[in-house]
Order: structure tokens, then C-alpha cells, then sequence
């Protein structure tokens, strides 16, 4: 590009970039001049000569760099703001605001039904949106039938803290949307909310937010890997998901959710019905190779309905470290939680396999009202946790529980009112609790098979207490070290 052509181009950056400053009605012509560029059906003249002096053709309207307050903009079809273009001695980053003084503006950018839309290399300075009143007061909102939506490389900063009704993204019913590699410094709501649809959110860094980092609710589904979240009231939060009563529940594709690393929120992944009636918890759920640390409450929590009977649900690989014991208070919460790595609830049809369980304050894993629910191979250690059992299973039938490895807990295994149980090949290590055995503490059972089992504790007595054989229960090959 020649000399000339870049003077032309700064000063079209400058006018527009100055223009955006005062007032309202400069904030009209500014967004006037934006929508400009994103419409490839009504290119204005200053559009024109932006792409005569810059070489762009297309609907990527890569705007002039600077800092812009604007009212409401429209992503339509086939638009896309990517990034900005920089001229001499103007600056290179693309600033979008929303305009001052207008407080019933909810949204910077609104995403409309259409296709192949893309918002990249954009910093959103949500300062001037003040209105939680709709709960939804966002930078970029909607996507109703928008069909392989983009946002990537964006930063939301300054976005309000004093109402859950604030939030950086709010999306709704997109059909294939990959969100990634954003940054949201904080946020009053749900960082990042997914509502119907499918969406692929990953490499992202969320922090210090009031409800969830990342939301997927009323039934999205699709893949939430690699992100980065802390200081989070909910890691990520999910549910509810359809009508109980909805046929094809069943024939949806897996939620996954794997390699993510969370920290210091109050749950870091709750999944649920959340009282809402009729509704249940997500779903065919993959939760995989997470690393979850000092969640205030419950590293991985699922409550699957207030009748039980949903489920599906894979909970393998995790690493969950030091629960009950938060650097921070998380936001909403007072005092301390309950510490517990795995909580579920009203499930049916469950795995949890290779888990790495450490230092929790509460039970490493704690099930309750389960139906058809395998807990294998997982490793649940602490250095001295006397008050808690490594794993407390109540209310449940057909449960296995076999190859886990539990140490220093003041019960390895706790079970009550457990129907059909196969508790087989467990080692338990260094318990002793006031209320029985250190090792394999039963209550309430019935059809049940207790077979080679090692627990190594001080004295013979704090090795099992289970209750006496009854025709068709097993107790058998289980071994105790002193």
C-alpha cells in the first residue's frame, strides 16, 4: 500500500474513531458507519473507500482500528468483523463500547439467524452496559437459527459484577457454534451462556464470575474441553436440560466435557434439574480428564431430577484436588462447604472410573438414591481425614464397587440401605472411625456380595462391620492386616 492511500485510510480512522466519543446521537452515526461495513447490501461510501485503500473484498468488514461507542449492531448472514486494520501512528487494537447514557441498551452485538458468521479480535468494554433488568445484558446476544457461528479471540473486560443479570456472551438455538480462545476478565452472570442448540466451547479463560464460567442450559449440548476457569460461582453449570416426558431425550448425542482445568469456585462442574418442575439434569454425559481443584462444595456434582430415572452418565479420568478448601471465597457464598470430590444424586445408569480423589474435606465420593451405578478403579487418598469416609454410598440399588485404592479416611466404605451390591477387590488403608470400622461399614443391606477385600488397619475390630449373613448375602475372602 502506498503512502497516500495510508494517510487517506488514517484519516477515515481517525474521523470514525473521534466520531464515537460524545454523545448519543454520535453514537448513531458511529454505528451507522459499522453497520455500514458489516452489510454487504448497504456499503457505504466511507466502506467503499475503506476497501479501495485497504484491498479487502467480501463481508469480513475488518473495521479501522480504535475505540468505537455504538448502539446495538447486527451480525447478519455471512458477515464477520475480523480483527481491525491498523494504519500509522493510530492504534491497533479494536475497541467496541456500548454507547453512554443510553441505559435500556442491552447488547453491543446482536447475532441473527443466517450462516458462516464470525466476530474475532475484538475487546468488548461492557463499562456502559448498566441494565440487568432482562437478565440479559451482554455484549453479544442471540443466534436464533444462525447456522457455523464463530466467536474466537475476543476479549470481554470492565463487564458489571453487581447483578447476575450481566454476562459477556448470551446465545440461544445456533446450530454448530465454535466459541474459543476468549478471555472474560469478570462477570456479574453466566460468563459464558449456551441455551438450546449445539456448541463447541474451547481454550477459553474465564475468571471471577457470579454464577457460571460457562452455562449450558435448556437442553445444549456439544463439547466444553480445554478452558481455563477460576473464581467461579459454577465451574460449568448445566441443566435443566428437556421435559422429562420428551421422546427423544434419549436419542441425543453425548454432552462432553474433558481437559479442563477449574479452580476455586463454589462447584466445579454442577449439572442438575435445579428445582425447575417437570425438568431433569443433562443427559449422555461424558465428564473426562478434568482437572478440578479446592471446589468450595463439590468438585463434580449431578442431581438428576426430584423422581430419579435419568442418568447415563460417564465420569472418568478427573483429577480433583483438595475440595472444601477454596483460596478465595467464591462469589455468593459465605463460610465454608462441604468439601465432597464427586456428589450424585438421583441417577441411573452411572460410571465413575479412574478418578484421582485428594484431600477432600468432605467424602471423596458421596452417592445417594442411585440405580445401576459402577464405581471402579479409583484412587481416593488423603493424608488424615477422620471426620469423612473416602466413599458413602445410601439409598441405592445394583451398585458395584470394586478396584478402588482408599486411604486415611475414617471410613473407606460406608453404605446404606444398599440393595443388590457387589463391593469386590477394594483396598482400604489407615482408617479407624468412632462409628465402626475403619474399613467396610454396612447397614441396611440386603442381596448383597462383600468378597476379597484387603483393608490394613490397627486392629481386627476396625477392619468390617457388616451386618450378619442372611440367605443369599456373601461375606467372603476379605482380607485384614494389622
Amino acid at each position: 500500500m502506498g503512502l497516500q492511500n495510508w494517510r487517506s485510510l488514517a484519516v477515515l480512522i481517525v474521523t470514525y474513531a473521534c466520531r464515537c466519543c460524545a454523545t448519543e446521537d454520535g453514537c448513531e452515526e458511529t454505528t451507522s458507519f459499522l453497520q455500514g461495513l458489516l452489510d454487504d447490501s448497504s456499503l457505504s461510501a466511507d466502506r467503499n473507500a475503506l476497501q479501495a485503500n485497504s484491498g479487502l473484498t467480501g463481508s469480513a468488514a475488518r473495521i479501522p482500528c480504535g475505540s468505537y461507542q455504538t448502539n446495538k449492531l447486527f451480525l447478519r448472514g455471512g458477515s464477520a468483523i475480523s480483527s481491525c486494520v491498523p494504519a500509522d501512528d493510530v492504534s491497533t487494537a479494536l475497541i467496541l463500547k456500548a454507547c453512554p447514557g443510553v441505559s435500556s441498551q442491552q447488547n453491543i452485538i446482536t447475532v441473527e439467524g443466517g450462516t458462516s458468521q464470525r466476530i474475532s479480535g475484538v475487546v468488548f468494554d461492557q463499562t456502559d452496559l448498566t441494565d440487568p433488568s432482562t437478565r440479559s445484558s451482554c455484549a453479544i446476544f442471540g443466534g436464533s437459527g444462525a447456522i457455523d457461528l464463530e466467536i474466537s479471540d475476543n476479549k470481554f473486560i470492565n463487564v458489571n459484577t453487581t447483578s447476575q443479570g450481566f454476562s459477556a456472551i448470551q446465545l440461544s438455538g445456533v446450530d454448530s457454534a465454535r466459541i474459543h480462545h476468549n478471555y472474560v476478565q469478570q462477570s456479574g452472570g453466566d460468563a459464558l451462556n449456551f441455551n438450546g442448540g449445539n456448541y463447541n466451547v474451547h481454550d477459553n479463560t474465564v475468571e471471577n464470575v457470579g454464577d457460571g464460567c460457562i452455562a449450558f442450559n435448556n437442553n445444549a449440548r456439544g463439547i466444553i474441553s480445554s478452558n481455563i476457569l477460576r473464581r467461579c460461582n459454577l465451574g460449568i453449570g448445566s441443566g435443566p436440560a428437556g421435559n422429562r416426558n420428551d421422546d427423544v431425550l434419549g436419542d441425543e448425542s453425548p454432552f462432553l466435557v474433558t481437559g479442563n482445568f477449574i479452580e476455586d469456585s463454589d462447584y466445579g462442574l454442577n449439572l442438575g434439574w435445579f428445582g425447575y418442575e417437570n425438568r431433569i439434569a443433562p443427559i449422555n454425559v461424558i465428564i473426562s480428564n478434568n482437572v478440578i481443584r479446592r471446589s468450595r462444595s463439590c468438585g463434580i456434582s449431578y442431581f438428576a431430577s426430584d423422581t430419579g430415572g435419568e442418568g447415563n452418565l460417564m465420569i472418568s479420568g478427573n483429577q480433583i484436588i483438595n475440595s472444601g478448601h477454596p483460596k478465595t471465597q467464591p462469589p455468593h457464598t459465605e463460610g465454608e462447604g462441604d468439601g465432597i470430590g464427586i456428589c450424585i444424586a438421583s441417577v441411573t445408569s452411572a460410571s465413575i472410573t479412574s478418578n484421582m480423589i485428594t484431600e477432600t474435606k468432605g467424602p471423596s465420593i458421596n452417592l445417594s438414591s442411585g440405580h445401576d451405578v459402577n464405581i471402579v478403579n479409583n484412587i481416593l487418598t488423603t493424608e488424615e481425614n477422620m471426620d469423612n469416609d473416602g466413599l458413602s454410598i445410601n439409598g441405592s440399588n445394583d451398585i458395584v464397587v470394586s478396584g478402588n485404592t482408599i486411604r486415611n479416611y475414617a471410613g473407606g466404605i460406608r453404605l446404606s440401605d444398599v440393595k443388590y451390591l457387589l463391593a469386590r477387590d477394594n483396598k482400604i488403608s489407615g482408617g479407624s472411625s468412632d462409628e465402626g470400622a475403619g474399613g467396610i461399614v454396612g447397614k441396611g443391606l440386603s442381596n448383597y456380595a462383600v468378597e476379597r477385600n484387603t483393608v490394613t488397619s490397627e486392629s481386627e475390630e476396625n477392619c468390617y462391620d457388616v451386618e450378619e449373613e442372611e440367605e443369599g448375602n456373601i461375606f467372603e475372602g476379605n482380607i485384614c492386616w494389622q
